[in-house]
């Protein structure tokens, strides 16, 4: 119709994927809803919390992704930088009108084009769990083509060709914008890895009222002994030495850390120096200008998700009332949801001290039982350093 935007109900989850989804599992459906041309995110659902004394507190029953405070992502920054990419792609696409042709489909990226004038506005992404590289149909006309990358936030230029061959990372993103307005610097690609760093030995990881684990293999929290760590949700940082010599920073050489698999989102720092926030994979970042030679000290904050307490939650004595279950009509095999909070006890209600001490969450509706499976959590690896040229 021509109209500028294009606005829904977005991420409204079932109850059978409560609490489950990270930041990076919430761009994916995102970047897919931007392909079809919505380009205006009414996020489902935030509720307002009158417990503020439990976590994660309130949400909106058994509807919705909870986009709420108490989300261990949420206090670990993954909302802000999440909503910052969402703004920084509606901006984007909120530009102009969408083009009256398409581009032909492309087999492993999903795509939508605008136009503005005579600038055409192009989203791309990458669905899969691997990089891809790939033709994009489409004409330039000899305008200037600017690569951006809305993760990131970095873009760059490249020269006008009717072939346009884009890299994109696993469940990656990219905008073309092709215009005659000034590009931006040219990027150097041909980079190539000169060398593969181990980052090995005794790893400190400090969990909040846990306390310190030493171990030279890196583990998922849930196969832990530890009864603690094993249920653990939330925040716990992962600390190691390791070792850099003045052949590895030479100028022109560029330091990248990896740290293989997490779950779910990190926060690096290098010699106290801070690198951005990575919620997504690969999970990797450019620590050329905080690396130094010798000793560096690498510090790393891995978030996972609440599942697992509010599962080592049902191992303790209950202080709250419930529904009988609720039986989901909408998923196949009719399966059990959950259970509906039937009373506001005088604990919860004034902000007390709770009866049950060995609980650590309280909501609104109950999504798991003790026999629901464990979320794999942590810092699982490998770690390295590479040293690119």
């Amino acid at each position: 119709m021509g109209k500028p935007l294009l606005i829904a109900e977005a991420f409204t989850c079932w109850p059978l994927r409560a609490w489950s989804d990270s930041p990076a599992d919430i761009k994916k459906v995102c970047d897919k809803a931007f392909c079809s041309g919505v380009n205006r995110m009414m996020l489902h659902a935030g509720a307002a919390n009158p417990w503020p004394n439990v976590e994660p507190g309130m949400s909106f029953g058994i509807w919705g992704t909870q986009f709420v405070p108490g989300q261990t992502w949420w206090k670990a920054g993954g909302a802000k930088e999440l909503f910052g990419y969402m703004t920084r792609c509606q901006a984007l696409l909120q530009q102009g009108i969408p083009a009256p042709e398409q581009l032909p489909k492309m087999e492993r990226l999903l795509s939508y084009r605008r136009t503005d004038g005579e600038t055409d506005i192009i989203f791309l992404c990458n669905q899969s769990d691997s990089a891809v590289s790939e033709i994009v149909p489409f004409d330039p006309q000899g305008r200037n083509i600017v690569v951006y990358d809305p993760y990131s936030g970095n873009s760059y230029s490249i020269a006008p060709s009717d072939t346009l061959e884009i890299e994109i990372e696993q469940l990656g993103s990219r905008f073309l914008i092709i215009s005659q307005d000034a590009t931006t610097p040219a990027e150097n690609k041909n980079w190539t890895l000169t060398e593969e760093i181990p980052v090995e030995g005794n790893w400190t990881v400090s969990f909040p009222e846990i306390g310190d684990v030493s171990t030279d293999s890196l583990f998922s929290w849930p196969k832990s002994e530890n009864h603690d760590i094993k249920y653990f949700s939330g925040t716990a940082t992962y600390t190691i030495p390791f070792n850099l010599s003045d052949k590895q920073l030479e100028s022109g050489l560029k330091v990248m850390l990896s740290l293989g698999e997490l779950k779910d989102m990190a926060s690096v720092t290098v010699n106290g120096i801070e690198m951005p926030l990575i919620w997504k994979a690969p999970f990797e970042c450019d620590i050329t200008d905080a690396a130094k030679k010798g000793e560096n000290i690498l510090e790393v904050k891995v978030t996972n998700l609440w599942p697992n307490r509010m599962i080592g939650d049902e191992l303790e004595p209950d202080d709250l009332e419930w529904s009988e279950p609720l039986v989901y009509d909408y998923a196949p095999g009719k399966p059990r949801a959950g259970c509906y909070l039937t009373s506001n006890p005088d604990w919860l209600r004034n902000g007390t001290e709770r009866p049950s001490k060995g609980r650590k969450t309280a909501g609104c509706f109950k999504f798991f039982t003790a026999d629901s499976p464990l979320l794999p959590s942590g810092l699982l690896g490998p770690v390295s350093i590479r040293i690119l040229k």
